[in-house]
């Protein structure tokens, strides 16, 4: 009973693997739940990053003092940033909605939605997201 007193990400007898993955399964998917209809500005990517980061530090050991970047932290843990993730399910969803049928409600909102974004300064931000999201992901393949 004493073990449970202390949070999981310190205690010593759990692996890093064994953390990492209740981590990926049980925080992550709080964190990111609802993400496909986020609109991602700049604040909250770096929210989303910093938490991430804090989170990563204190499962792989890191003090706070220890100068390490959040990018070799990330290359410890083999994780990408939760800011990446949230960009990731918020382009699977613009192309599940795309695929939708057009009599459907959903479909026309996303498509004024990107007609609207199209004809601001802020598509050229939103064709590099998910031509830099598609990449990576072809990379992994």
């Amino acid at each position: 009973m004493q073990a449970l007193r202390k949070p999981l990400r310190r205690q010593q007898s759990i692996s890093r693997t064994t953390k990492m993955r209740i981590y990926n399964a049980a925080v992550l998917s709080v964190l990111l739940y609802g993400a496909e209809t986020w609109q991602l500005t700049g604040t909250l990517s770096s929210r989303l990053d910093d938490f991430d980061s804090r989170a990563l530090r204190s499962i792989l050991g890191i003090h706070w003092r220890v100068l390490i970047s959040n990018e070799m932290v990330r290359t410890l843990a083999g994780q990408p940033p939760a800011s990446y993730l949230a960009a990731h399910r918020w382009v699977r969803w613009y192309g599940y909605v795309l695929r939708l049928p057009t009599h459907l409600p959903s479909r026309p909102s996303w498509t004024s939605t990107l007609a609207r974004l199209a004809r601001s300064d802020k598509w050229r931000a939103f064709v590099y997201l998910v031509g830099k999201i598609w990449i990576s992901y072809l990379d992994k393949i």
